[in-house]
């Protein structure tokens, strides 16, 4: 393996700079597929086959209930809504008008259970019915247009619902994950600064970055058209894209910069660079890619899109750090060292004889070692045992839009059943289901 790599590296320095054209056209390809084809990313977190998603097809089938949550009308009022009843029934008149292909109840006398009042009378819902999500989400502005002038005096009317939430909170997410890349990657170049020394090749790893993460994310979107995909997926890429690469990079650059102080040509650098350090990169890839593939083999799509995301980044990091990252530093050379910010002597430490001394004492008995860690380890995820899964609350969704403030409302006042209710498919005569029903608690 050794001389394959070798070989390797001789080549990629010998068809450099055809390599980092390559590649060039590759992220161009990448960038061009993200802003013309786009994404078919979902935020269902449902898993297929299940005993709640079978019984919901079942009544959804049996009943005519459509598939889609429903989106939902949220009306509130600082006193009691049927106080303004008369007013009420007229604008909900108007928005049936508006709305004329949706039956919509009345929260004061509802028929189908779509509508209803809270126990203090100041929260009301009304639920307005689709046959799939992707319907839901293009009638969401045209139901904020039916419904967006005030029902009566202090009546406040907001659309809500898990469709409009996904809608409304996909931006914020966004918003959030570029104001993590904003802080993260002026940190990530700051410490590249501090451990390389020069800012040419503090750089680098940057460099690498912008052409591995964009690469991943088209092909996370190319597979959001062929399977289900979280929009949490493209976080994986970025955060575990821009580590990974990092890492990959540090020990790649550190090592060139070894062979060049050595009297190494470039050449020669970066042959016993492909030969020693690539070596490193590929087994930590393989093991990064292993891991994560566990992740695929789950049945759950949400959890499975986040493996194929984590699966992708080291599938592509690995040949760009084998190719591009060898022509990158094969053409720069010497220039690697410019723009000197942190001394060589400083960063030219001696060798750390208190770390020598542990890892030959961890040698000297290493599965004695390895229990004691393993150990240490099952003590400390102890805690597990313990841990509660469910859905997170409803007043721990971020941003204020008027998803998020109906939802609120809805959940104080109604509890969860009202955002996310319990449908129970019974299988038995009236009569048992009356004196089953009269049993319960």
């Amino acid at each position: 393996m050794v001389r394959r790599v070798y070989r390797l590296g001789s080549v990629v320095y010998r068809h450099r700079h055809a390599v980092i054209a390559a590649w060039t056209l590759v992220l161009v390809g990448a960038l061009a597929f993200i802003a013309l084809v786009g994404d078919n990313l979902t935020s269902r977190q449902d898993l297929p086959g299940s005993e709640s998603v079978r019984a919901g097809e079942e009544i959804n089938r049996l009943f005519d209930v459509p598939d889609a949550p429903p989106l939902q009308i949220v009306l509130r009022s600082p006193r009691p809504l049927v106080d303004e009843r008369p007013a009420i029934e007229d604008w909900l008149a108007g928005v049936r008008r508006r709305l004329p292909d949706r039956p919509l109840d009345s929260p004061f006398t509802p028929r189908s259970g779509d509508a209803g009042v809270s126990a203090d009378g100041r929260v009301a819902y009304v639920n307005v019915r689709f046959d799939s999500w992707d319907e839901a989400v293009a009638a969401i502005s045209r139901v904020e247009a039916a419904t967006s002038a005030p029902p009566a005096r202090g009546v406040q009317a907001v659309v809500t619902g898990d469709v409009a939430l996904a809608e409304e909170l996909e931006p914020v997410l966004a918003e959030d994950l570029q104001r993590a890349e904003m802080v993260a990657v002026p940190l990530s170049l700051l410490v590249l600064l501090v451990v390389l020394g020069s800012l040419v090749a503090a750089v680098v790893p940057l460099v690498l970055a912008l052409l591995v993460i964009p690469s991943v994310l088209a092909l996370v979107f190319a597979a959001s058209w062929v399977t289900d995909v979280s929009i949490y997926a493209t976080n994986i890429v970025t955060m575990i894209g821009l580590g990974i690469v990092i890492d990959y990079s540090l020990i790649v650059v550190y090592r060139f910069r070894e062979e060049l102080e050595a009297g190494r040509s470039v050449e020669e650098a970066v042959q016993r660079t492909s030969a020693t350090a690539l070596r490193a990169v590929i087994f930590s890839g393989v093991a990064v890619a292993v891991g994560l593939a566990v992740l695929v083999a789950l049945p759950v799509p949400f959890i499975r899109s986040m493996g194929i995301a984590g699966v992708l980044i080291p599938a592509l990091a690995i040949p760009v750090a084998m190719t591009f990252l060898p022509a990158v530093l094969g053409v720069l050379g010497h220039r690697v060292n410019r723009f000197r910010v942190v001394p060589r002597r400083i960063l030219r430490a001696d060798e750390s004889h208190l770390w020598r001394r542990v890892a030959t004492t961890i040698m000297r008995a290493p599965a004695l070692f390895l229990v004691v860690g393993a150990a240490i380890l099952l003590l400390l995820a102890a805690p597990v045992r313990e841990l509660t899964m469910g859905s997170s609350p409803v007043g721990t969704l971020p941003g204020d839009g008027p998803a998020v403030r109906g939802a609120k409302a809805l959940d104080a006042a109604f509890g969860g059943g009202a955002t996310a209710p319990l449908r129970v498919l019974v299988d038995r005569t009236a009569t048992e289901l009356g004196e089953a029903v009269e049993r319960l608690p």
